[in-house]
């Protein structure tokens, strides 16, 4: 009793968690009752903690055995050492309990193995995804090694290490920035955890080349820039634009417009803590409607002016619609049009025509031709006949006034009631035969009125 009050005085108690298991059980034969399973032995106990936890397991199953009634060894493949109190258990461990007297005790002899149950902390499931402090890198760790091994023991099982320094070295707000190493490291003698594993803080870029970016062709600068930010909204000061256009590089600035063979590129900035990859834009054709395009020209209107009020036309069109093109009339194809100086009224089925491999479909609209007819002219009110010469500056004045673009001069004859032909000495006839009046005529060669006007004087 007294050797067994000493070996209970000297040994120290554990608290401890079953993390290695007892495998492998042999017994002997011929006797007839079996040891207990000693589940609380673990890897790194010493020889004086195992020899306690087996004489503990006895009384807790009423087993009365006394150190002199049985011996604990290390049994190797070939010899069985007495286990010594300072030896350190080892993974694979075998030990091997003799009763020494079967006579009085009748407990069968017992092997069996001391298995490494420890947890790998390469199995840790944990993700650094964000740049925290040291504070929060800590307790991210510490809850997931919780979740692995409840009872595993910060400084006892594991230690933390931000690149390659204990983390406790750090300020607790210290932040623990992109490509920053976190290593959690099981301890020696950690009768819990085993191994180790290495984080880096990586965070979650966004890849723009998983983005599908369109533009149209003869886009504006602005329209183009509304496009990346509706796709891309925070790309400026994480991405920048490279523009190529037949090897030469363009400024992606206030004065772009987007061309079919541009090579127009979003790439990410090196070191930019939000986005990765790059991404090629699809030039494709603009798609241009001209149903709605409506194209005029006046008779008598000189050609060259008329040409070029046409391309003005299209390109408030083109303003309008935000299409980076401005037409001169060189760039129109005209088909329809006599070849003279004025637009004459033989003109007819004219269509206007601009070709551009940059457009789905190109500009062929129908241009209508604006007829001078005298016979539309109305004098101004109350107009009084007073002399040949005023008489003619009035019906200039109303043919420029209802026609703007005609620009031809007398392109009509004047005769009376009875036909005669209107000259400089004429004086119209207000005797008892009744109030005189004058017919414009158009001149039989005129290329540019339609028709004359009765006008009552």
């Amino acid at each position: 009793m007294k050797k067994l009050l000493k070996l209970t005085l000297s040994l120290t108690a554990l608290t401890s968690t079953a993390t290695s298991v007892v495998a492998c059980k042999t017994t002997s034969e011929g006797s007839s009752i079996s040891l207990p399973e000693f589940n609380s032995i673990k890897i790194f106990d010493t020889g004086a903690q195992v020899k306690y936890k087996i004489w503990n397991e006895f009384l807790n199953n009423r087993i009365y055995l006394t150190l002199d009634d049985y011996e604990v060894y290390l049994q190797t493949q070939n010899e069985k050492i007495l286990l010594k109190d300072d030896y350190v258990i080892q993974p694979e461990d075998t030990l091997f309990i003799k009763i020494l007297d079967k006579s009085v005790n009748r407990y069968r002899d017992m092997s069996f193995v001391v298995k490494d149950n420890r947890k790998k902390l390469d199995k840790l499931k944990i993700t650094l995804d964000r740049e925290l402090t040291v504070k929060e890198v800590f307790e991210k760790v510490s809850k997931t090694i919780t979740d692995l091994a409840p009872m595993a023991i910060f400084k006892t099982d594991y230690e933390v290490l931000i690149d390659g320094k204990n983390y406790e070295e750090y300020d607790s707000s210290y932040i623990v920035e992109e490509y920053s190493h976190v290593e959690i490291k099981a301890l020696e003698f950690s009768q819990i955890l085993k191994g180790s594993i290495n984080l880096e803080v990586i965070l979650p870029r966004f890849n723009i080349s998983l983005l599908y970016l369109e533009l149209n062709s003869f886009s504006l600068y602005d329209e183009v820039l509304s496009e990346i930010n509706n796709k891309l909204s925070y790309w400026e000061g994480n991405a920048e634009i490279s523009i190529t256009r037949d090897g030469k590089k363009i400024e992606f600035d206030s004065n772009y417009i987007v061309e079919q063979n541009d090579k127009f590129v979003i790439k990410s900035i090196e070191g930019n803590k939000v986005l990765k990859g790059e991404l090629q834009a699809t030039i494709v054709k603009r798609r241009v409607n001209f149903a709605n395009l409506y194209l005029t020209l006046t008779l008598g209107k000189k050609t060259s002016d008329s040409l070029q009020a046409l391309a003005n036309k299209m390109n408030a069109y083109f303003e309008k619609e935000k299409i980076g093109i401005t037409v001169s009339e060189k760039d129109l194809q005209i088909t329809g049009l006599k070849n003279d100086t004025y637009i004459t009224k033989d003109s007819t089925n004219v269509y206007c025509s601009y070709i551009n491999n940059g457009l789905t479909s190109n500009v062929n609209a129908r241009v209508s031709i604006i007829d001078v007819s005298l016979g539309e002219l109305s004098l101004s009110s109350g107009f009084i006949w007073s002399d040949y010469e005023t008489l003619i500056q009035e019906i200039e004045t109303t043919i420029k006034g209802n026609f703007p673009d005609f620009e031809m001069d007398r392109e009509y004859e004047i005769t009376n009631k009875k036909d005669e032909k209107i000259t400089a000495d004429y004086t119209p006839d207000f005797g008892e035969k009744g109030q005189d009046y004058l017919i414009l005529k158009t001149l039989t060669s005129s290329k540019y009125i339609i028709e004359g006007k009765k006008c009552q004087l």
